[in-house]
């Protein structure tokens, strides 16, 4: 009988030395799993920052650009007012230049 008691002693601290063993891999386990965790979150932000970083440089390239369009298309206007404006004096200059000429040719 006190070498079943020895026994049942005996298997029962192995049970819990097992068990220990066990809770202290656990919590290492749990412990590496939090330390990931949070360096994938760390992670995460950064590349949230970079994202965030360069949708800004974009947005401020695609301001910038619409900004040399307009420019481009005002002028483009103002160029063509201009043009309009010197076909118009051209054909005043040569209607005056066809008058005199008729003037001077029936003298």
């Amino acid at each position: 009988m006190d070498r079943r008691i020895t026994a049942l002693e005996k298997a029962e601290l192995d049970y819990q030395k097992k068990l220990n063993e066990m809770e202290t891999k656990f919590e290492t386990q749990m412990r590496l799993l939090r330390l990931d965790n949070e360096n994938q979150k760390d992670l995460f932000i950064q590349l949230l920052g970079t994202v965030e970083t360069f949708s800004l440089n974009i947005e401020s390239k695609m301001i910038d650009l619409e900004k040399k369009m307009n420019t481009c298309v005002n002028s483009q206007d103002l160029i063509e007012k201009e043009i309009k404006i010197l076909k118009e004096t051209e054909e005043k200059v040569l209607n005056n230049l066809n008058v005199t000429k008729k003037a001077c040719n029936t003298h």
